[in-house]
């Protein structure tokens, strides 16, 4: 609270009063305002350049290596069941390399049997093997071949089929 003298009183007395709510509003409430407003929109601004910066690096960013690894969910299946492979793919970085083509060759003791399929946008490709009659006890060899845009990479896994219980 402000003291004053009031123009139509006497010097010996004084007048209280407050600041006009205007005046509080014009040099309080909106500079501050401004501030907040030209932080945010400041803040929008760089975040949208650096966010466009960090998403053209990471699309020129150069696959140079890949590493491949390849399971199967049942090592032991029983016959006329299916086998579920795989197959995982990451680069030099250990992130995931979506898009690399695969080809997965299951040797059984008759016939091989040959699938293809691609990597999702985690690395991973699952490739269902029916096994249908195959030969109890001979171990099937898969053979996993994976190629993103130059790299060739190769690796093996097996699964031996069981009896079929009845």
């Amino acid at each position: 609270m402000k003291k004053k003298i009031n123009s139509k009183q006497t010097k010996g007395e004084i007048v209280e009063t407050t600041k006009e709510p205007r005046s509080i509003i014009k040099y309080i409430v909106y500079p501050v305002i401004a501030g907040v407003l030209i932080t945010v929109i400041t803040f929008l601004i760089i975040g949208n350049k650096n966010n466009n910066n960090n998403s053209d690096t990471s699309e020129i960013e150069e696959i140079k290596k890949i590493y491949v690894t390849a399971s199967v969910d049942n090592s032991y299946p029983p016959q006329y069941s299916t086998v579920l492979l795989t197959v995982t793919v990451k680069d030099q970085n250990n992130k995931a390399v979506p898009g690399a083509s695969i080809e997965a060759t299951a040797h059984y003791s008759s016939k091989d049997t040959r699938k293809t399929s691609h990597t999702d946008d985690y690395g991973e490709a699952k490739i269902p093997f029916k096994i249908g009659p195959a030969t109890v006890d001979f171990d099937v060899i898969i053979d996993v071949r994976v190629r993103k845009d130059r790299i060739v990479k190769s690796t093996k896994t097996s699964f031996t089929p069981v009896a079929k219980k009845e």
